[in-house]
């Protein structure tokens, strides 16, 4: 049995979604639904019910997960009884930018299956961090930035996320599917400014001719949330996998932006843990 098709397999269970499930294990979709095919001739069942909405476990998938979690976990404990001791740490710079949302899945989905590492986080800027790489001081940068022309680092796009509104989960718009770019005009929003998108979204109001009422302005992702489950007001905000408390993310028809989230990490300085976390 490859291991590979059960972390596929344990992937999707999770997700409930092949696209998703992919993108989380680093593969394209195409070899994603084939090494999931493999594994369910290789147990001669059916693992999933598949249809245009959702995938879920059927009775012979729910009977495998738990003993595929117990086999990732086994394996992992096998890796390290008999590989040469190691520090048990991965160290993972976060740009100051980004809030944390948007990289816990990728930590957790380590963290579940190599329970014996720790996981120390770093925050700072794109350049101090790019620093510390190269000073083999961090393992790996998770960021919003793409570092094409440095030698030494390699860049892994990891996956981009829409940009939506996000209203209080109470607000009127919270029982819309979408909106209309109209909607926004006059309305009590939060200014982001460390969004990515700031000039394509200030052109695209001036364009429409909506002038939102900006009664906040936030330099971080966290604390615009924060606001927002609050009920302090609305704002253009990119979703992420881990949702947030107390907030909707609505479609705007007129705003086609997704923000990426990239991994970095040093070519010359690739740790154990580090080969884990990428493979």
């Amino acid at each position: 049995m490859n291991l590979q098709f059960v972390k596929y397999f344990v992937a999707l269970s999770e997700t409930g979604n092949f696209t998703k499930a992919a993108e989380k294990m680093h593969v394209v979709q195409s070899a994603f639904s084939t090494g999931i095919k493999k594994l369910e001739e290789q147990v001669n069942c059916q693992l999933f019910v598949r249809d245009k909405k959702q995938v879920t476990l059927t009775y012979e998938g729910k009977q495998l997960l738990p003993k595929a979690k117990q086999l990732l976990t086994l394996w992992s404990d096998m890796e390290t009884t008999f590989t040469n001791q190691e520090e048990k740490i991965l160290k993972i710079g976060v740009v100051n930018e980004l809030d944390f949302s948007t990289i816990t899945s990728e930590l957790k989905r380590f963290q579940e299956i190599h329970t014996q590492y720790q996981i120390e986080i770093t925050e700072g800027s794109l350049e101090e961090l790019l620093d510390a790489l190269k000073r083999h001081e961090i393992h790996g940068i998770f960021t919003k930035t793409c570092i094409s022309k440095d030698p030494l680092v390699e860049v892994r796009l990891l996956r981009e996320d829409p940009l939506f509104l996000g209203v209080p989960e109470h607000h009127p718009l919270a029982k819309e599917k979408k909106i209309s770019l109209n909607v926004l005009d006059g309305a009590n929003m939060i200014k982001r400014h460390n969004c990515a998108f700031f000039n394509e979204v200030d052109g695209i109001f001036q364009q429409s001719g909506v002038t939102p009422n900006f009664i906040f302005q936030a330099n971080s992702d966290d604390v615009a949330k924060a606001l927002i489950a609050s009920g302090v007001g609305m704002s253009l905000i990119p979703t992420s996998p881990q949702p947030y408390p107390g907030i909707k993310y609505i479609p705007v028809n007129g705003i086609s932006l997704n923000r990426p989230i990239y991994f970095l990490w040093n070519k010359e300085h690739v740790s154990k843990g580090l080969e884990k976390f990428l493979y």
